[in-house]
């Protein structure tokens, strides 16, 4: 059987999260979604799209840890 790539935005985001170990709901999908569109406008591939949107996890989730740390 085929591995087939995914055709969505969401489906590449969770793809590629699976590679930072990043679990998503469907509803911090849905968010931080939203905040990226709102912030950059909806241009670019499905790709760009789907690592900004696991850059601003990661970079949120770090920030949580950092203040935790302190």
């Amino acid at each position: 059987m085929e591995k087939k790539e995914p055709t969505t935005i969401k489906g590449y985001t969770m793809k590629y999260a699976r590679n930072y170990n990043i679990e998503l709901s469907e509803e911090e999908y849905t968010r931080y979604y939203r905040q990226y569109v709102r912030k950059f406008g909806g241009w670019g591939s499905k790709f760009h799209m789907a690592m900004g949107i696991i850059d601003a996890i990661r970079r949120d989730r770090q920030e949580e840890a950092n203040k935790e740390a302190r």
